[in-house]
């Protein structure tokens, strides 16, 4: 989709309004001091709402060149971001394969901090 340039905003276009659910887009602001809000609504299907478009105020000096390098750089430091902390649960999930007993029971645990060995218990405890 096309970038979009009004008399107040320089519109990103990177996503189809026909992809969301009427009637979900909601404005939301990511920085005020610099005028970036973004436009967010419910993608056909999902639960959740995702950004359709971001909008950058021309009256915070923004024109379309500097939107663009902004969007870019954003949307690079949030894939970053997403790896980053997806990465450290799927160490785990491969690190923890063992069980953990716990009063004779065996329980399967998601954290390597929880994996304690088997505990000698007593039949009085």
């Amino acid at each position: 989709m096309p970038w979009e340039e009004t008399d107040e905003y320089i519109r990103s276009g990177h996503r189809s309004s026909d992809d969301f659910e009427e009637g979900s887009f909601r404005t939301i602001t990511i920085d005020a001091d610099r005028g970036i809000k973004a436009v967010i609504g419910k993608p056909v299907g999902k639960g959740t709402t995702e950004v359709q478009s971001y909008l950058f105020a021309k009256d915070k000096d923004w024109t379309l060149e500097k939107a663009k390098v902004w969007f870019e750089e954003y949307r690079e430091s949030k894939v970053k971001e997403h790896v980053s902390a997806i990465l450290p649960f799927k160490v785990l999930e491969e690190i923890v394969d063992k069980p953990l007993w716990i009063h004779g029971i065996v329980v399967t645990v998601c954290l390597s901090a929880l994996e304690v060995a088997t505990w000698p218990l007593s039949a009085n405890e």
